[in-house]
């Protein structure tokens, strides 16, 4: 059976189908276009996951229901939910809006327990590991400023 693709739809005028998180192991660039381009190098995708990023996949799936067996009460929007991306430094996560605000908290809480970047581009927001070198915050894209944002 061919494995489900991902796939982040928009319907015009209003929120994309998924609320999207990624999360990276090792160094990640403050550019929000590099951090991008990254990501959309198909060539990078499919391979291994680094340790740490496996561990925190195994942790996810610990702890909420996968959509093939509670597909109701399940936070997320696609499946299977490890998609290595980024010569498997990176691992996106679509989640169901109604789970977004919960499942943003927690996961930055648990990235951050595992010593990984979360990059939510919805905000334009990248955080960074307690501990790890202090940089400057990612610039918000054009169409995001004077945008305001509730804070999570």
């Amino acid at each position: 059976m061919p494995e489900r693709a991902t796939c982040v739809l928009w319907v015009w005028g209003r929120l994309p189908v998924s609320f999207d998180l990624y999360v990276f192991d090792g160094d990640v660039p403050d550019d929000e276009q590099t951090i991008g381009e990254w990501m959309e190098d198909d060539s990078r995708w499919g391979t291994v996951l680094t340790p740490r990023l496996a561990e925190f996949v195994a942790d996810l799936e610990r702890r909420y229901p996968g959509l093939d067996d509670e597909p109701d009460n399940s936070p997320w929007a696609s499946w299977p939910l490890a998609q290595a991306m980024v010569d498997g430094r990176c691992c996106g996560f679509n989640i169901a809006w109604s789970h977004a605000e919960r499942m943003s908290k927690e996961m930055r809480a648990l990235s951050s327990q595992h010593g990984l970047t979360l990059y939510d581009p919805q905000e334009s927001l990248l955080l960074r590991p307690i501990g790890s070198p202090s940089v400057a915050p990612v610039k918000r894209r054009w169409w995001h400023r004077g945008r305001a944002f509730t804070a999570l």
